[in-house]
């Protein structure tokens, strides 16, 4: 079955053939590591496939969209003025495929954070990390703050992304997350309205704890479990199912 979005990561190309197998081995681990997406690589030159060939194979599989994401450093001329020709030209090419041009590395904070350990030293010294909770929380709030600010969003949607990031150390929320525009703010009125909080899982449940309202999970319920059982699905949808009545303005 094709995939509606292809992902082709480019580099420059080299006559080097070690660097752009190690380049299109990269790709792959890429690729294995984002189940559910399409991950190509391309060359700018020298190499095969080029762009332009990895598009037409993308858009033979039945591709919509083809994201383009540059493996470069910098901002130079491949990336200022060949890329932007590219995705005309993919457009011409094929009108039914949208092209969307991901950014250079350039400035990235985990570039930066690899720069520094590659130097030799710690992000922080060991004989200052902190050892209390609260000191210990602050640092991690700083560390993911910092690697969020390239994220494009408002300042509501960044705090929610920095929580699930930090209960989950996992940076790639940044990139999978999406919340609906209007999520935060009626998020929000329902707590002040004291409206239920719905659960799908005991953990969430137990750490939901600053709040007035009704925290509810029908996980353990009996119907639940059997509901989950007859219809062979997982019982967190069960009980999603049967509170789902209840769910306006929760």
């Amino acid at each position: 079955m094709s995939n509606p979005e292809v992902v082709i990561i480019v580099a420059h190309g080299s006559r080097v053939e070690e660097s752009s197998t190690r380049f299109l081995s990269l790709v792959q681990r890429v690729g294995a590591r984002c189940p559910g997406r399409e991950v190509a690589g391309a060359f700018m030159s020298i190499n095969s496939p080029s762009v332009l060939e990895a598009a037409a194979s993308a858009a033979a599989n039945g591709a919509k969209t083809v994201r383009i994401i540059p493996y470069f450093l910098h901002g130079g001329s491949h990336y200022t003025n060949d890329f932007p020709e590219l995705a005309l030209k993919i457009t011409e090419q094929f009108p039914d495929v949208s092209v969307i041009l991901g950014s250079k590395m350039e400035n990235d904070p985990l570039l930066e954070d690899l720069l520094v350990e590659r130097v030799g030293e710690p992000l922080v010294p060991y004989d200052r990390l902190p050892v209390l909770g609260g000191d210990i929380e602050k640092k991690s709030h700083e560390i993911i703050d910092r690697r969020l600010e390239c994220v494009d969003c408002d300042v509501a949607t960044k705090a929610v992304m920095r929580r699930v990031i930090h209960a989950t150390a996992d940076f790639s929320y940044a990139e999978t997350l999406r919340i609906h525009p209007e999520a935060v703010a009626r998020g929000v009125e329902a707590l002040r309205d004291k409206r239920p909080v719905i659960c799908d899982s005991t953990i969430l449940k137990s750490g939901v704890t600053r709040t007035n309202s009704e925290v509810l999970c029908a996980i353990r319920d009996e119907d639940v479990i059997a509901l989950a059982k007859e219809k062979g699905m997982t019982r967190a949808t069960a009980a999603m199912e049967k509170m789902s009545g209840m769910m306006d303005g929760a």
